[in-house]
């Protein structure tokens, strides 16, 4: 029942996420993407997203808590 999605970081990403506040509405878009498909497939709400980060990735990941009160 669990998934796993990936995301590149970086200038060799198809998307390029980097730790600028403009990449915060791409991360904002593809959580909400996620949840949106689990809780399709699911047949319920996700109630929850779990995000491991690495490196400045975790930069990007807090400005997007910060920004967006998750």
């Amino acid at each position: 029942p669990d998934q796993l999605w990936a995301l590149g970081y970086g200038w060799d990403n198809v998307h390029y996420f980097d730790s600028a506040d403009l990449s915060v509405v791409s991360l904002d878009r593809f959580v909400e993407a996620v949840t949106q498909y689990l809780a399709q497939q699911r047949g319920e709400p996700v109630p929850q997203v779990d995000i491991v980060a690495h490196s400045l990735g975790v930069t990007l990941v807090r400005q997007w808590m910060l920004q967006t009160n998750n």
